[in-house]
């Protein structure tokens, strides 16, 4: 589990498991995305399928599953599973 700042000074978190890396990083919007690094070294993005302000992922399962949080548009939080 960890962060980075990238080139723009935006922060970016990761945790990692033998199923791959789970992250997310922020757009030139300053929303959040997730991220799946899987353990062959493929990136697959995705944000929650509803308009959102932010998609956060915050524990991936050793099988792959993701679980994690998002912001709608009126600022209430809901949970997800991918």
């Amino acid at each position: 589990m960890g962060y980075w700042a990238d080139s723009h000074q935006l922060y970016h978190g990761f945790l990692r498991k033998p199923s791959g890396s789970l992250g997310q990083w922020t757009d030139s919007q300053f929303l959040q995305h997730g991220f799946l690094r899987d353990s062959s070294g493929n990136i697959t993005e995705f944000s929650a399928p509803v308009s959102n302000t932010g998609t956060y992922p915050d524990s991936i399962s050793n099988s792959g599953h993701m679980t994690g949080y998002y912001y709608d548009l009126n600022g209430a939080v809901h949970g997800f599973v991918q």
